[in-house]
């Protein structure tokens, strides 16, 4: 088959390179153009993971809902836009990390999640970061919370794979698959040993752990084992980092079914080390009546994890990254907390909406603004490319004969000076694959905005250093109205185009 080279004209140096489907008419023509060649050859080409612009696999997938940010996502996107602001690296170089990841990691982790782990990635790429100096950081964290003993007989589950302990890159487990989530008995601890996990990343004085001798019965192993086979005993070796209480107690060869904490054995209080705990530790669960349950220690703890959200693995690796960063002095505390109030102020204040209210109450503003948004903006006092890396704005007008809607396909690019964080659904992929390919079923079913057959959709795909700002056409019934009236009627959304501005 042919190998066609495509210049990209969108002002970047590079070459993409598409295999053209056998027998393919443009391929063959001497005179056909770069468009009509792709077009012909677009059954024929692999996209990368990030080019999710009208894939057809997410074409019936749901818009998910806007979730608020988490305290540290706020933060992790403040400590990137720090990192790039003080020359650390590009929004290009950050863009090339997370179109590397695995496809695993790039599906499963989340929009900041990618970010905080390309940052690490990118730095440790350039020498500010030393090899394993993220993970003793990472693990050296979680690892003073986990120096949890557990005595022999003690029934434990082994962690789930996903769980906070695994890696921010592909880990080195110790660990097998087939055990993630089986419950099993402690036989016998084996004293400690230096973290294997951390050793393979280079970490010097890794810490040491406790290692167990954990027994299971091989019939809960594996649901189809023969019953001949099932009551066999497979022992692991395993560290305490991978251990944990289970939700019900096992009967693994050897050991005993135990009760609910608190019940009639008592709660088990236990001893460092590896030693059991001694007798006169144990103590009864305290019984007392008031009018109410308080359910097991578990079960309140349980419900109170699930009210705040699963940990992501994420978090912490932007924990670590933030912590490394400034003690390194690549950003210092002071700009960082300064650059997450300008983020929180930004989703606050919505400076888009000063624009845009101004452009309804201006004739000539709006017309500078509809030419140039950045020199329209800076009249008004608001700078509108991003803090960490130069952009442009560009400013969209719907009317009575188009609706204007705004995506980018590739990595959710976003004007965030003027609208603050990007919401949930518009980095979804759901919503990238959407927008070019069915965008009124998309307003229709995400959004329940349903446009008139006469109305043209126009959609803006951000795919370099542009930003799109929708100007929504302004409301009737709001004459006589001040540009601070008006402002208040605009909404992030109709923004982006998945809304219209309505008076009450």
């Amino acid at each position: 088959s042919d190998l066609v080279t495509i210049q990209r004209c969108s002002g970047l140096v590079g070459r993409m390179f598409v295999r053209v489907a056998p027998r393919c008419p443009a391929a063959r023509c001497p005179v056909a153009g770069p468009r009509r060649v792709l077009r012909a050859a677009s059954t024929a080409v692999v996209r990368p993971q990030h080019d999710l612009g009208g894939k057809s696999s997410l074409l019936e997938t749901s818009i998910p809902a806007d979730v608020p940010l988490q305290a540290w996502e706020v933060e992790a996107h403040a400590l990137y836009a720090c990192l790039a602001k003080n020359g650390l690296f590009s929004t290009d170089e950050t863009r090339r990390t997370i179109e590397a990841f695995a496809a695993e990691a790039y599906s499963d982790w989340g929009y900041y999640e990618k970010f905080s782990a390309a940052s690490a990635l990118l730095l440790r790429e350039k020498g500010h970061l030393g090899a394993g100096e993220l993970e003793a950081e990472i693990y050296g964290e979680m690892q003073s919370g986990e120096g949890r003993a557990f005595v022999v007989g003690e029934a434990v589950r082994v962690r789930e794979e996903d769980s906070h302990r695994t890696s921010w890159r592909r880990p080195h487990l110790r660990t097998p698959g087939y055990l993630f989530g089986a419950a099993g008995v402690v036989e016998r601890c084996m004293g400690e040993f230096a973290d294997p996990s951390l050793l393979a990343y280079g970490v010097r004085d890794a810490p040491a752990l406790p290692l167990y001798r954990v027994s299971f019965r091989l019939g809960e192993l594996w649901s189809e084992a023969e019953a001949e086979e099932a009551d066999t005993s497979v022992t692991v070796d395993l560290y305490s980092t991978w251990l944990e209480e289970p939700a019900v107690q096992p009967s693994a060869a050897g050991g005993e079914e135990g009760g609910e904490e608190g019940g009639e054995e008592g709660v088990v209080v236990h001893a460092p080390g590896c030693r059991p705990a001694p007798q006169q530790q144990r103590r009864r669960g305290d019984s007392h009546e008031h009018g109410h349950s308080h359910g097991s220690r578990r079960q309140v703890e349980r419900a109170a994890c699930e009210a705040e959200g699963h940990p992501r693995p994420g978090s912490a690796v932007h924990e670590a990254l933030r912590r490394l960063a400034v003690a390194k002095g690549l950003v210092s505390a002071s700009q960082l907390r300064q650059t997450v109030e300008s983020l929180e102020t930004a989703h606050q204040t919505l400076l888009g909406a000063t624009l845009v209210a101004t452009a309804w109450t201006d004739e000539a503003f709006k017309r500078r603004l509809l030419e140039d948004a950045n020199a329209a903006a800076a009249e008004l006092g608001i700078s509108a490319s991003n803090p960490n890396a130069p952009t442009q704005v560009v400013v969209v007008e719907n009317d009575a004969a188009t609706h204007n809607l705004v995506v980018c396909t590739l990595c959710s690019c976003y004007p965030a000076s003027l609208l603050g964080p990007a919401p949930t659904w518009y980095k979804s992929a759901a919503f990238r694959a959407r927008a070019v390919r069915r965008p009124r079923r998309l307003l229709a079913e995400g959004f329940g905005l349903r446009l008139p057959r006469s109305t043209r959709l126009a959609v803006h795909d951000a795919t370099a250093d542009l930003r799109f700002l929708v100007l929504p056409a302004r409301p009737e019934g709001t004459g006589g109205w001040s540009a601070e009236q008006l402002a208040t009627l605009v909404t992030r959304d109709a923004m982006i185009g998945t809304a219209v501005c309505e008076v009450g």
